[in-house]
């Protein structure tokens, strides 16, 4: 597997209940063993988090399931990430 580090700009403010989805949506990535880190940026426009996938087709297809983007709430970005810790 790969990890992809997927860059997401919310657009609009969301409610609770969405953003609750969106975690959700995280702790399963999670719970398959699949999330690495994720979390908001500072200015809360938006956060990144880091999956693993088998392929960019399948990140990219697995990012557009994230309960922000289905409601039009976010973008996202996607990148192959090959991160190391020096």
């Amino acid at each position: 597997m790969n990890s992809y580090l997927v860059h997401m700009i919310r657009e609009f403010d969301a409610s609770e209940e969405l953003y609750q989805e969106h975690y959700n949506y995280l702790y399963a990535l999670r719970d398959e063993g699949r999330l690495g880190l994720a979390g908001p940026y500072n200015n809360v426009q938006g956060g990144a988090y880091v999956f693993q996938a088998n392929s960019l087709e399948e990140a990219e297809a697995t990012a557009k399931t994230d309960p922000l983007v289905v409601a039009g709430i976010a973008q996202f970005v996607i990148f192959e990430w090959q991160a190391q810790q020096l």
